[in-house]
């Protein structure tokens, strides 16, 4: 039971993720359930603040896509941990101190 549940899980995410980018997010909030909307939000936002971390810009520039994209809401909880990330200097994701 506990394994089909997993999988049940897996193939719900892997298709939030394969539709997030064909879909206006507006539209694709509204079409999976909240936790995996959270889910494959936290996946972009991510890989997102990592490949921002890779550019001359750096993360600063991330503040603004995350309210572009992502809307208000992930704007808001996403500011602590990008905030946190600028104020520490952190500019690679080798630089991280993983607890």
């Amino acid at each position: 039971m506990e394994e089909m549940m997993v999988a049940s899980v897996r193939k719900v995410l892997g298709e939030s993720y394969a539709a997030y980018g064909d879909t206006a997010r507006n539209m694709w909030v509204l079409e999976w359930p909240g936790q995996t909307v959270i889910c494959t939000s936290s996946i972009y936002w991510t890989a997102e603040v990592s490949d921002a971390m890779k550019t001359s810009s750096g993360v600063e520039v991330i503040v603004i896509e995350i309210f572009r994209y992502h809307g208000y809401y992930a704007f808001c909880c996403a500011m602590d941990a990008t905030s946190a990330i600028m104020g520490l200097g952190i500019c690679a994701e080798s630089k991280f101190f993983w607890e």
